[in-house]
């Protein structure tokens, strides 16, 4: 190894051997330095002294926990952890050494571990498939001194993003698939300033001037502190899955028990719920009332908890999310801002909100002065300021090559500029790992779409083992995708096969969410592509009853114009897309969805849909050139 000191020591039993080999993988490919025995050591070497010396120089720990060293009560691999809990101890506080990370299902609570293990955050990383957000944080310990980076994350909510249909949450009108931005940011420093003063009490700081100035003994941290600080490092991942957020929601409920008169406790569990929300995870009533509550009772018990006000402003932007609870949000950010103005969650928060409102400038303003490059770079964007958005991300890009960063230079490239081409270089750069991943795989879907390359997208889907998909593209079933993917290579009966998947799988959700919206209008264009038109629009009638025509996010109003020209509506169509695309605040999304999605080919022939393309052309886009859907 070149730099053992900004190396990462990869531990792991001998039957783990090809998961531990993708993670060593996917951190070199990220440009980390590995140890990993199995290929770094030769014949020759002083194996065991080789390997304490390592340990003894290595920048971080990195574990490998599973069944497998559940399993055994002996093995070469006790000794390395035995040996680096050993060094942890001569480590200064907070600066970090350990990262265990499980590749199954092992918890932190039952695992044959070392103490040390468990008193610091776990990384999750299933058959040792690594993220893109799991390389970026090894990135940012081996870079940083003390704490977790600060990294971005897609600025939409989930399911209300740009090109995918359906399924969205619903929300205001306008913007309607914006809430939070930059969240992965957020939460990022969200867990660096709780944990920088993360307990303290009540009206401290209002005492004599004497009584300040005396030396005061460090209050021991209670138990549930300790638990609600391991969440809050655990929920910092920008793209956090719902493993970790289970694991998260255990252990805060832990917390809650050990102590429930703790607001900064009840403050946090409410953010872990909201995020469930957020990400679509678990959209339930059921979750939602946790996160209101849980937030309200924080107040309740300590209104003058900072973190709790912050909980609360958070809960009523992701989770309440109506207009009528936005001006006492962006009041309580505000007011939040001028206590501690160095914390970054608040102006990115209160940015966010803004943007959501279609307050644009006043949100890039906010983001730039935070530094947070890629969510100004959205907010331009929304604005329709392609080039500015575009000048943000390239700034951002020449020293951060993130995920986020590339999907955001894609969606720019193809959805402002409407260049498939350099939408395409951009997402090339990408890292193969990051396609598993629900978001960048969804973004690089229906670019291929766009791109009209079924293979391509049938390459990148077969490659995730979920049935369903949650992303701001795209919320639904898998096999509708890959039938898309089919029908564009014209093999009907292999689209058709995969559209049936994709409503038996519709139908068992709709089996316990009877009146959900999205899964009765999932269901009507399902069947609208099987072609059962009258039971199609049987039901999409009903769902337009049930929420309005012009109700919900982006995505499902979309989805309900692509219904409705599978049902041969083609004037309401035309009609729908003039209003849209000649609204000067609308969505920058649709003229390149109009112009280059598969879903609109039976428009192309149509003189009033190519002038209406022609003449709401972006500024700075491509010359028009309708697409030969054949």
């Amino acid at each position: 190894m070149s730099d053992a000191g900004r190396a990462v020591f990869l531990s792991y039993a001998s039957q783990d051997a090809q998961p531990a080999q993708r993670i060593a993988e996917a951190l070199r490919a990220a440009g980390v330095e590995v140890w990993f025995d199995q290929s770094e050591l030769r014949g020759g070497d002083a194996w065991d002294g080789k390997i304490r010396k390592q340990i003894k120089e290595c920048a971080l720990f990195v574990p490998v926990i599973s069944a497998n060293t559940q399993a055994r009560g002996e093995g070469y691999f006790r000794l390395e952890w035995h040996l680096a809990e050993q060094r942890s101890h001569l480590i200064a506080r907070g600066r970090p050494f350990l990262l265990p990370v499980a590749i199954d299902g092992t918890t932190d609570t039952d695992a044959l571990v070392p103490d040390a293990f468990v008193a610091v955050q776990w990384m999750r990383l299933p058959d040792g498939v690594a993220t893109p957000a799991f390389s970026g944080r090894i990135r940012a310990l081996l870079t940083e001194e003390v704490g977790p980076s600060r990294p971005t994350t897609p600025p939409f909510r989930a399911g209300d993003g740009p090109a995918g249909p359906g399924g969205a949450a619903r929300k205001s009108e306008r913007p309607p698939h914006l809430l939070l931005a930059g969240t992965g940011t957020v939460l990022a420093v969200l867990a660096v300033v709780a944990l920088w003063r993360p307990w303290r009490p009540a009206g401290e700081g209002a005492a004599s001037d004497l009584k300040a100035a005396a030396p005061q003994p460090t209050p021991p941290v209670s138990a549930a502190r300790q638990l609600a600080g391991r969440v809050l490092a655990m929920i910092a991942d920008p793209n956090p899955s719902r493993e970790t957020l289970e694991s998260a929601g255990q252990l805060i409920d832990r917390a809650k028990t050990l102590d429930s008169a703790d607001a900064e406790v009840w403050a946090i569990g409410a953010e872990v719920d909201a995020w469930f929300v957020f990400y679509l995870f678990d959209t339930s009533e059921a979750r939602k009332e946790r996160a209101s509550s849980g937030s309200t009772r924080a107040l309740s018990l300590d209104p003058k908890s900072y973190e709790a006000r912050l909980a609360r402003a958070f809960v009523l932007i992701t989770v309440v999310a109506q207009p009528t609870v936005r001006a006492e949000a962006e009041a309580m950010l505000r007011g939040l801002l001028q206590e501690r103005p160095g914390d970054h969650r608040v102006p990115e928060i209160l940015a966010n909100l803004l943007r959501d409102e279609g307050r644009h400038g006043e949100a890039a303003d906010i983001f730039k002065r935070a530094k947070s490059f890629n969510a100004a770079g959205w907010a331009y964007f929304l604005d329709r300021r392609f080039d500015e958005a575009a000048a943000v991300i390239d700034q951002a890009l020449a020293s951060d090559r993130s995920v986020p960063n590339r999907e955001l230079k894609s969606i720019i490239e193809s959805a402002g500029r409407e260049d498939l081409d350099a939408a395409q270089a951009a997402l090339d750069q990408l890292p193969a790992s990051a396609l598993l991943e629900d978001h960048p795989a969804t973004v690089a879907v229906f670019l291929r779409r766009q791109r009209r390359e079924p293979e391509k997208m049938l390459e990148i889907l077969r490659a995730i083992s979920r049935d369903w998909l949650s992303s701001s593209q795209f919320v639904g079933p898998k096999a509708y995708l890959t039938g898309q993917a089919h029908a564009l290579a014209n093999r009907p009966e292999a689209a058709q096969a995969d559209w049936r998947v994709a409503l038996q799988l519709v139908e068992q959700r709709l089996a316990t969410q009877a009146n959900s919206a999205d899964l009765l209008l999932w269901k009507a264009e399902l069947l609208a592509d099987l072609g059962e038109s009258k039971d199609a629009e049987r039901l999409l009638d009903l769902e337009e009853q049930l929420s309005g025509p012009n109700d919900g996010a982006f995505n499902h109003r979309l989805q309900q114009q692509r219904i409705s020209l599978l049902l041969g509506r083609r004037d309401a169509v035309m009609d729908w897309l003039e209003a849209n695309l000649k609204d000067p605040v609308g969505i920058p999304f649709l003229h390149a969805m109009a112009r280059f999605d598969p879903a609109f080919d039976s428009l192309r022939g149509d003189p009033r849909f190519k002038k209406l393309l022609r003449e709401t052309l972006p500024a700075g886009a491509k010359p028009f050139v309708a697409p030969d859907p054949n």
